[in-house]
């Protein structure tokens, strides 16, 4: 008997390092892995796995259930949604999506907050008493326990990521600044391009800041630059992870302006590679690092602040994190029993 691991809904973003983690991580021999067809992992990765790839739907993921569970004894779905069918046997639910328990005030519109209601009340339906719960911080089990009803004794606290200290010789005078993230609207990237610009003029200087999101949302956000703005803002598009290095090795400031995160992952990278973080002054923020500067992050004129705080110098105090690696005692309570 076999452990599943149900990695459907994954393919993207901070779920796709998780997952990328547990492969690296745990005995290939005791689980199979229900992968999303869009999941993009190189073709060598594949080999080592058992695994079953799906078009990913709930259709499609109720029909594997019901045609495989009997083959499994532990269950353990990553993208936050329980098995799709009732099952008496030991499921762990990954659950990594704060947009799910809280929205409010992520700037998203009145139908996106509606159709995360759904989806929430479509993952308490689907719940059992017996499952339990793994999340990466305090502040997320806190948030499940008050929004989805989860019980304070089923949740363990498992923070998962890749954490490799680097020596990295910084000037404090290169003023390079690097998001790495996604594009969508709880990220706040309007009101940090048009702080950027705002900064430039200001100071009469030139900044750039490095994105890692989709060109065609690059492509909207460049409206937001004044014309003749000293404002220099390039985007790398997807990067694997060489390049990725790179960049966070050749930019001295991560900046952070995120609405809503359930870990924030970049931010535990970033500062692995010496980068002043100028982050969101949220409670996500402060559950796993201690950041170089904050602002607030509904206000253009804060983050202006911090960007020529940033500019004369002011910004001198190393970031640290606040949190340890725990894949490996994630992987030893997911497999206890196998």
């Amino acid at each position: 008997m076999k452990i599943l691991i149900d990695a459907a809904y994954i393919h993207n973003s901070g779920g796709k390092e998780v997952l990328s983690l547990i492969i690296e991580n745990i005995q290939k021999d005791k689980v199979v892995f229900l992968l999303d067809s869009r999941l993009k992992i190189p073709s060598n990765e594949f080999k080592k796995l058992n695994c079953f790839v799906i078009k990913i739907s709930e259709k499609n993921r109720k029909k594997f259930y019901k045609k495989r569970i009997s083959e499994f004894t532990t269950i353990v779905c990553l993208g936050n949604v329980p098995p799709p069918i009732k099952i008496m046997k030991r499921v762990v639910i990954y659950f990594h999506n704060t947009l799910f328990v809280d929205s409010k005030n992520s700037g998203l519109t009145i139908i996106e907050k509606l159709i995360l209601k759904i989806k929430k009340r479509y993952i308490q339906y689907l719940n059992q008493n017996h499952y339990e719960w793994v999340v990466q911080t305090e502040l997320m089990k806190k948030k499940i326990i008050e929004s989805m009803g989860v019980n304070i004794s089923r949740i363990n606290i498992f923070p998962i990521f890749r954490y490799d200290k680097m020596s990295i010789n910084r000037t404090l005078l290169d003023l390079n600044f690097l998001y790495v993230s996604s594009h969508h609207k709880h990220k706040n990237l309007v009101r940090l391009i048009k702080a950027f610009s705002i900064a430039c003029e200001m100071k009469n200087i030139k900044l750039s800041l490095n994105l890692t999101i989709e060109d065609h949302y690059f492509q909207k956000l460049k409206k937001y630059i004044p014309q003749n703005s000293f404002f220099n803002l390039i985007n790398h598009g997807y990067v694997s992870k060489e390049v990725l290095s790179k960049l966070y090795s050749e930019n001295t400031y991560f900046i952070y302006p995120s609405l809503k995160e359930s870990f924030g992952i970049t931010l535990i990278e970033a500062e692995s590679y010496g980068a002043r973080l100028l982050c969101a002054d949220l409670p996500y923020v402060h559950e796993i690092v201690s950041p170089s500067s904050l602002f607030n992050p509904f206000s253009i004129d804060s983050i202006v602040n911090c960007l020529i705080d940033v500019v004369d110098g002011k910004v001198t105090k190393e970031s640290q994190k606040k949190v340890n690696n725990k894949i490996d005692n994630f992987t030893d309570y997911i497999t206890k029993d196998v």
